[in-house]
């Protein structure tokens, strides 16, 4: 089983893609923000992928993704998703995805990254 970890402040968007991935065979943990997708990957230790959004308040995608980058696990694939590609620090992470995405293009990227 593959396990994800998704964060953005959009319930919408969580539900979306809890009920999508779940579907697939994935096992889904899910944050509502960038604080409690950082605690969340620091206490789930077999996460194979993080899914972000970018524009988050308080504590946003980037700084989610620099501190799973500094963690003990750096070598998790981070999935940026966001309206605004020019607010991600790409470096980061290993794919982004546009908002609105279509699902079957997102399944390719996570795919490819687990």
């Amino acid at each position: 089983m593959r396990d994800v970890l998704i964060i953005d402040d959009e319930d919408i968007i969580v539900s979306l893609l809890r009920e999508y991935f779940s579907h697939l065979g994935y096992s889904v943990v899910t944050a509502k923000d960038g604080g409690e997708g950082i605690e969340l990957f620091n206490t789930t230790p077999n996460l194979d992928l993080v899914i972000t959004d970018i524009n988050m308040p308080g504590i946003d995608g980037n700084a989610v993704a620099k501190s799973i980058r500094d963690s003990q696990r750096p070598e998790v694939p981070i999935v940026g998703m966001s309206g605004q590609n020019d607010k991600a620090d790409g470096e980061l992470f290993n794919s982004m995805v546009m908002k609105p995405f279509d699902l079957t293009a997102l399944t390719k990227v996570v795919e490819g990254l687990t």
